[in-house]
């Protein structure tokens, strides 16, 4: 099985965002397009990072 990391980063930074985006309209919080990035792209950093540990120790 192949991953590839730099779809499991852009679809985790995708979806973070979506995420981010929607709790702020749900909760109308008023957000700055650079802070739902910058929140997003460690999230999606530290994910990338769990998953390519727990693929390591399988091989």
């Amino acid at each position: 099985m192949t991953i590839y990391l730099d779809i499991v980063i852009l679809e985790n930074l995708i979806m973070n965002s979506i995420i981010i985006y929607a709790s702020a309209i749900i909760l109308k919080i008023q957000i700055k397009h650079m802070r739902i990035f910058m929140a997003s792209s460690i999230r999606s950093h530290l994910c990338s990072y769990e998953l390519y540990i727990q693929f390591h120790h399988l091989f």
